[in-house]
């Protein structure tokens, strides 16, 4: 199932024009649906990109839509640091969380300047989701 740009609807709240997602940016399917779907169970609605340049096209298509996005480090072609930096032109208030497999207190150092939310280290537990999610209300 390729979920590039599809919408996960939540069950709780239904459609409105006035929901604002989460989008989920991962160059690896698996994580995207998985991502996706514990978003959709905390009660979000979340769509999918499965690159950075496909990020900064959704977004910047709709940039109020979104109310936080979470973003692979590590992705050919545009990386999620000039990923990071092309979102914040578009929307330079929006939480982008980093999700990566490469953590450790270097890299939230390193990703600090840049102005992210947060580090959602792989693999992470849904605990650790559930809190970033619940605090986005």
């Amino acid at each position: 199932m390729n979920l590039t740009g599809k919408r996960f609807i939540s069950a709780n709240k239904g459609w409105d024009m006035d929901d604002r997602y989460v989008l989920v940016v991962d160059d690896e399917e698996i994580i995207r649906q998985t991502l996706c779907e514990m978003i959709v169970l905390f009660g979000k609605d979340c769509e999918c990109a499965e690159n950075g340049e496909s990020a900064i096209k959704i977004v910047g298509e709709n940039p109020k839509k979104y109310q936080a996005v979470f973003l692979d480090l590590s992705m050919p072609g545009l990386d999620g640091t000039e990923t990071l930096a092309r979102l914040q032109d578009i929307v330079p208030d929006l939480p982008v969380y980093i999700v990566s497999g490469y953590g450790g207190d270097e890299l939230e150092e390193q990703l600090a300047s840049k102005g992210i939310a947060g580090i959602l280290a792989k693999p992470f537990g849904i605990e650790e989701l559930k809190q970033i999610i619940d605090g986005l209300d």
